[in-house]
């Protein structure tokens, strides 16, 4: 990826930071608190670029997807209903197909991740879509917003419990005026939902400067990460799996490209092409070296393969956590070099041990780490093994599901 804010009494009166326990029948004016106080792109540039879809992959996507459950209806199991607003990096899409084993059936309206990442960019077309949904927000048991922008969700499900999960870009401070129009608005509708998320351990600091209380919810990584099997690749093969932010690292990332193509032209290598802002995106791309190979967006079905045809996954440089892509390759038992801040376990105690990845704070240091391992294939290995088991034990769909559902009971 609880506490929650001030709680509202019956006679209307609100303790900032305190908890209530829930009421068995929410009325609209009851929601509580999760706030502690209130406080055009331009044209792209011509890039040639090698787009991955599953059609020109070495594998057949059906080898890389786990075995779908044995379908049950909700009548059946009795399920309660969750409805999520917006589908960020493939967390609800997962988690969806988890949840029914723990008592939950979900839908999912607003954005989709499998849109790519223009096409759901647009906050207009987005709010057009939910409100068309309205009738979903009256059927369901509860409500899950993802995405602090779309925190006005909660009001389209009076007397509901909602969850509001924040992912980083929507709360951090910023100098844009849309940066601090997303921050506002995800503190203002904060204190209509019932509690607060967050998902990478980095926001721990954020969400809590930002005068919110929140609760660490890991993200899942999907079946089909750990069934596929892939082979180690012929020849070695670096990945840089950033997108072209610096907020994410990718400044470091291009100075350790820079150094890897200068000092062993032999050494293979990709990057993601594409980023968050346009233009951030084209002024970043001019600086990596010619002879590294950048990828369009990926599919999610088509992750797996592209991530096991590299040889060591570098993951992001910036934020000081791991995000989805990099749990994905250690699923899939490729050695991750990364930035991380302190000890997972001193962060969050969900964590009882940090994850086996390599921990870099330059650009140089990132080469010299890579060219390290690819000079031991043992080390790798065993990178690549307890990467994998780390995952499965905090990170696997069926553990997070499990998680949600436990939540989502002390809201109900």
């Amino acid at each position: 990826m609880n506490c929650t804010g001030g709680a509202q009494g019956p006679n209307g009166s609100k303790r900032a930071g305190s908890v209530a326990p829930m009421r068995s029948r929410w009325s609209a004016g009851s929601r509580r608190r999760a706030i502690l106080s209130s406080s055009g792109a331009s044209e792209m540039t011509r890039v040639s670029f090698e787009r991955v879809t599953p059609n020109n992959l070495t594998a057949p996507p059906a080898e890389l997807r786990a075995k779908g459950p044995v379908g049950v209806t909700k009548e059946e199991l009795g399920l309660r209903h969750v409805l999520f607003v917006n589908d960020v990096a493939f967390i609800s899409e997962t988690i969806a197909s988890a949840m029914p084993s723990f008592g939950f059936h979900a839908k999912i309206v607003g954005w989709r991740a499998k849109d790519g990442p223009r096409r759901r960019s647009n906050f207009i077309r987005t709010s057009s879509r939910l409100l068309r949904r309205f009738a979903d927000f009256q059927e369901v048991d509860l409500v899950h917003v993802n995405y602090g922008l779309f925190g006005y969700a909660a009001l389209m499900a009076p007397g509901k419990p909602t969850v509001l999960h924040l992912h980083g870009s929507e709360i951090r401070p910023a100098d844009s005026a849309r940066g601090r129009i997303a921050r506002a608005s995800s503190r203002w509708f904060s204190r209509y939902c019932s509690a607060v998320w967050y998902s990478t351990t980095d926001l721990k600091d954020v969400v809590r400067q930002a005068g919110l209380l929140g609760r660490f919810m890991p993200s899942p990584v999907a079946d089909f990460f750990f069934t596929a099997t892939p082979q180690v690749p012929p020849k070695p093969h670096v990945l840089f799996a950033i997108p072209l932010s610096r907020s994410k690292g990718a400044e470091l990332a291009i100075e350790a490209m820079q150094v890897l193509a200068d000092g062993t032209p032999d050494c293979r290598m990709s990057a993601f092409g594409f980023g968050i802002s346009d233009e951030e995106a084209v002024a970043l791309r001019r600086r990596i070296p010619s002879s590294v190979r950048l990828l369009s967006w990926t599919p999610h079905q088509a992750m797996p393969q592209l991530l096991a045809e590299a040889t060591i996954i570098v993951g992001q440089l910036g934020l000081g956590a791991l995000g989805i892509t990099e749990l994905e390759a250690m699923a899939l038992r490729r050695p991750v070099v990364a930035r991380l801040g302190k000890p997972l376990p001193e962060v969050e105690p969900y964590y009882a041990r940090d994850p086996p990845v390599l921990s870099c704070e330059s650009g140089e240091r990132v080469a010299q780490t890579v060219l390290d391992l690819l000079q031991d294939s043992a080390r790798m290995e065993r990178l690549g093994e307890d990467g994998r088991t780390w995952v499965q034990e905090y990170h696997s769909a069926q553990t997070v599901a499990k998680l949600y559902a436990d939540e989502y009971r002390k809201l109900l």
